[in-house]
């Protein structure tokens, strides 16, 4: 069996049709697995690229949006019961992150 995760399929730009006709016949071989990201605007929903993603029957998953406050709370509520100090640390680790520009969508 072989995984093969390609991360940042919007920054092949202008070849992304290309990218994804490879992968559509890479996959055709059993025990072939892809897990794939991107921006959502390489691949928009019903555009040509997601058409041809969904012949391939690749599943498509996108991310919510969270809020600070929110993530805070899903430490503290997956963590909190176990180790009040770990959900306080990544917390806190979240706070800090904040303003920095991998956190902000583009």
């Amino acid at each position: 069996k072989v995984l093969l995760v390609l991360d940042g399929l919007d920054e092949a730009q202008e070849h992304v049709q290309r990218v994804l006709r490879w992968l559509q016949a890479w996959v055709q071989v059993p025990g072939r697995s892809v897990i794939m990201t991107s921006r959502p605007s390489a691949v928009p929903k019903d555009g040509d690229a997601d058409v041809l993603l969904q012949k391939t029957e690749f599943e498509r998953l996108e991310l919510v949006e969270m809020t600070l406050e929110a993530a805070q709370s899903l430490a503290s509520l997956r963590l909190g019961s176990e180790d009040k100090s770990v959900a306080k640390l990544i917390a806190d680790g979240l706070v800090s992150f904040r303003n920095h520009p991998l956190v902000r969508r583009p």
